[in-house]
């Protein structure tokens, strides 16, 4: 029943736990406290990965043995251009596999239009291997709604600082009932800034949080978040504590590193042992999931083929799905059929004009 992972697995990479936004529904790093008040989860320090530790994770033992398809940079408390190294963790991946195509993630709203234009014109040379994607979610005071702390005018200015430095960028929708309508007006300023493509997301929080709307305070303003009308239509997807297991990790070959260098196959099992989604989970499920969390998983004790090959707990956790005391309801709650399982992964098209659908969880 071994788990075979395939010459070409794809990366889902954190590089750090440094961000400069306050989202409300990023459950790593806000919560929102019993008085209503969104707040930030303490942290005793500050991370970033550093150049020297990927190449350390990512030697020639990895390479000799596997390809990346598609490596993904975002993370579950990650601004990565925050991380001073962002640069050349990129252009490290893209020297060593030339067939990879590079996505990271960011809310646009750190950094000069000086460094995003340089940015650009490092990143440009790779074509559209190479995509920032950028957190969008509605036109001026909307965008501003959920991506609390960022300035949609600082974003919108480093994404044409990085398109005309010849860089390719991606405009993300995080759509609300507040911003819905905005849809076909951000669609054409992406067109007309120069975006190469334009992606709608639709959120499960609501869903899965059993909320009609999401009410809370930051410094002394209030906020109200509602669902979209397209993504209410999920509610009619039920619990069910039989649901067969469908494994984005597996299914896709794709595994999350976090900026301790721990290997999980999803950050959603990352967030789940930090207690984040609230899930109570069973006592063997739990154990079980917390072997993700041991020095046998972590690349800076152990090289990264040791750690996708050990064949042991990736087997134990695809048994697991067929026992009632040992099935995670994290992997219920996120990988159970009839649940739009979406990573921060994108199908990134050709055709700029074209808007694609996903679902965020």
């Amino acid at each position: 029943m071994s788990h075979e992972w395939g010459k070409r697995v794809s990366i889902h990479l954190e590089i750090n736990n440094v961000c400069n936004a306050h989202c409300p529904m990023c459950y790593d790093r806000n919560y929102i406290d019993q008085t209503n008040k969104l707040r930030n989860h303490a942290r005793s320090r500050k991370e970033s990965v550093s150049i020297e530790r990927i190449r350390n994770w990512f030697g020639d033992e990895f390479f000799s043995r596997h390809s990346i398809k598609r490596l993904t940079i975002c993370g579950t408390e990650s601004e990565p251009m925050l991380n001073d190294d962002i640069s050349s963790i990129v252009e490290f991946f893209a020297r060593r596999q030339p067939h990879t195509t590079i996505r990271i993630s960011t809310n646009g709203s750190v950094r000069e239009e000086s460094w995003w234009q340089e940015l650009g014109g490092l990143f440009g040379k790779y074509g559209n291997r190479v995509q920032i994607i950028f957190g969008i979610d509605g036109i001026g005071k909307s965008h501003e709604m959920y991506r609390i702390g960022t300035s949609y005018e600082k974003v919108m200015m480093n994404a044409k600082a990085y398109i005309s430095g010849g860089g390719k960028a991606v405009w993300q929708f995080l759509v609300f009932k507040h911003n819905e309508h905005e849809i076909k007006q951000a669609r054409e300023l992406s067109a007309k800034v120069g975006f190469y493509d334009f992606y709608l997301k639709y959120t499960n929080y609501f869903r899965r949080e059993k909320l009609e709307r999401l009410r809370f305070e930051h410094g002394d303003k209030e906020y109200c978040l509602e669902e979209s009308w397209e993504s209410r239509g999920d509610r009619q997807v039920e619990e069910d504590s039989e649901r067969r297991i469908n494994c984005y990790s597996m299914e896709m070959k794709e595994v999350f590193i976090d900026r301790e260098g721990y290997v999980y196959p999803c950050s959603w099992i990352k967030s789940s042992l930090k207690n984040s989604f609230r899930i109570e989970e069973r006592i063997e499920a739990r154990r079980l999931l917390e072997g993700f969390r041991s020095e046998e998983m972590n690349l800076n004790t152990r090289g990264l083929v040791n750690v996708i090959d050990n064949s042991d707990l990736w087997d134990r956790l695809k048994e697991s799905w067929n026992d009632g005391e040992r099935r995670s309801r994290t992997c219920e709650a996120y990988c159970g059929i009839g649940v739009d399982n979406v990573q921060c992964s994108f199908v990134i098209g050709e055709e700029s004009a074209e808007v694609r659908q996903s679902r965020v969880n």
